[in-house]
């Protein structure tokens, strides 16, 4: 009950199927492959800007938009969450994506910090963001 294994299975790390009656269990590669596409974002010079954060998320590739959701995480890791709070002044669209960030700075940082950082310049999104 208390094994490790639906847990790590709910993160998407390992995977169970079965083939020719056999039992597998299979290690995946995506949490790491996006956390990669994140810190090679995080890396690049010039920085990426909002324009083609936003251009990603509407346009990009399923992978592209990952990958920018990673970048998004490691900024809050870090505790910058500047670009998640122009995200989503920019549109009530990019809210999903800037959950997850939002979440890491709390655990990270602390309520009240990150509260005060969404609430500089409240608007009605940063209201259902925090929703």
């Amino acid at each position: 009950m208390n094994s490790p294994y639906p847990r790590l299975r709910n993160l998407g790390w390992i995977s169970r199927y079965v083939k020719d009656l056999n039992a597998c269990i299979g290690f995946t590669v995506e949490g790491a492959l996006l956390h990669l596409l994140g810190k090679k974002l995080d890396k690049q010079e010039p920085t990426i800007g909002l324009a083609e954060i936003k251009q990603l998320l509407q346009t990009g590739s399923p992978l592209q938009q990952a990958g920018v959701g990673a970048y998004l995480q490691q900024l809050a890791l870090k505790g910058d969450l500047n670009m998640v709070c122009e995200l989503i002044d920019a549109g009530e669209e990019f809210i999903e994506t800037c959950v997850t960030p939002i979440v890491l700075h709390l655990k990270t940082l602390g309520v009240q910090e990150t509260l005060d950082i969404l609430l500089q310049n409240p608007t009605e999104n940063d209201w259902r963001a925090l929703l």
